[in-house]
Formats: structure tokens, sequence, C-alpha cells
């Protein structure tokens, strides 16, 4: 009973997080040389690890990640035309983030040489090392920084 309940609530988590507008490089796609391999490397990457639903933080960077991703086969109109869903996807995510987080297994990693004095490991933020993640600012300047240099490479 307890592994049906456990399951139906992944499933019903993982429904609801942010969507991939990214679809697979087709064989026949215009995108093609080391923009073509950039974007498949990019899109694993994205995907690589789920987000719960309601870990705003990770949906963001995920949709962030996978809106960049795009970005790469501008020349692929089949690839491009998905920007502003994958887009609409970050402005929906994004917003949410606070800078208390419900973290996911994605957002966090434990340090092994640091525990709380209860004796339980802590966690700790892998992009930055500290034991908060970014606040909206930060995490708009990014967003900003990214947007820009992929506008000023193509």
């Amino acid at each position: 009973m307890k592994l049906t309940s456990v399951l139906l609530v992944s499933i019903v988590g993982a429904a609801s997080a942010a969507e991939n507008f990214a679809p697979e490089l087709p064989a026949n796609s215009t995108c093609i040389g080391n923009f073509a391999n950039t974007y498949v490397t990019c899109r694993s990457n994205a995907l690589k690890d789920p987000c719960l639903s309601n870990d705003y933080f990770c949906n963001c960077r995920q949709s962030q990640s996978l809106a960049t991703c795009i970005g790469y086969c501008q020349s692929d109109p089949n690839i491009y035309s998905n920007l502003p869903r994958q887009q609409a996807e970050t402005e929906k995510w994004c917003p949410l983030v606070t800078s208390t987080p419900t973290p996911s297994p994605t957002a966090t990693t434990t340090n092994p040489g640091t525990t709380s004095a209860s004796g339980t490991p802590q966690k700790t933020n892998i992009l930055s090392g500290s034991s908060s993640l970014f606040d909206r600012t930060t995490l708009s300047s990014i967003t900003l920084a990214l947007f820009g240099l992929t506008y000023m490479l193509f």
C-alpha cells in the first residue's frame, strides 16, 4: 500500500513539472555542425535530472536551460519555433522562486564533511556551495546574461 501511494505521488508530482518544448534533433535538421552538437549536449544536460513539481528553482533552471538550448538551433525552424513556448515556461516558473525554495535532489547535494547539531548531514547548494539557493535578483541577472549571450552569438 505504501509503495502504491509513493508511486502515485511521484507520478502526480512529475506530471505538473516544467514542460519541455525542446524536441530531439531530427535526422533532417537544418541545425548542423557545432550548433547541432551543442544543442544535443545542452538538451541532454538540461533533462538529466527531473524536477519535482513543487521545486520552483529546479523547474525555473531547467526551463531556462532548455530555452538556451533552443537558441543554438536558430537555423532550424522546427526547433527554434518552440522558443516562445519554452520562454513561457520560464516565465511561469521563475517568478515562483523565493530565497528559500523547496529543494529537490537535483538542487542540492549532501556534503559529507558537514553535519548539523543533530548529527544529520546538511544540504549544500551544488551551484554555489552555500546552504542557500539563489535569490530572485541573482536568478534574473543570470537569465538576462544567458539570453544576451545567446543573442550576441547569433
